[in-house]
């Protein structure tokens, strides 16, 4: 599935991975995602180089409880409802929060190169970690 979004420059980390970094219109609803259990996976921690990251999957069938999850939140705006009822909402993502609070969110076109890039982070924190 492809998203069409405004893209934010990668950083050189990002540039190696088949990937789009969303437009930041997105991040308050993915960062909801993350603090409401939503997601796959999570590691790190914000003070580190990875950040605190996490794999985010949405299948087609969840895609429709997400809505319905999220669609009175109040956080959320009329761009990101429209995005989520489109139809896009399906795919995955990493996401990446910083010791700023900023999150920043990858989509990848296929699973597998999510999940490589999520075990990637995840090695580069624990070795962070253990110096």
């Amino acid at each position: 599935m492809t998203i069409r979004s405004a893209l934010r420059p990668a950083d050189e980390a990002e540039a190696r991975w088949p990937a789009r970094l969303l437009s930041e219109q997105y991040d308050t609803f993915f960062k909801s995602l993350v603090t409401g259990d939503w997601h796959n996976g999570a590691d790190g921690d914000v003070e580190s180089p990875t950040g605190s990251f996490s794999l985010i999957i949405i299948e087609p069938p969840e895609a429709q409880e997400v809505w319905e999850t999220f669609a009175n939140e109040d956080t959320l705006t009329e761009g990101q409802l429209k995005w989520m009822w489109s139809g896009q909402l399906s795919g995955y993502y990493i996401t990446r929060e910083n010791e700023a609070g900023l999150i920043f969110v990858t989509a990848y076109d296929e699973l597998e190169d999510a999940r490589r890039r999520f075990s990637g982070m995840q090695r580069e924190f624990h070795n962070w970690q253990t110096q």
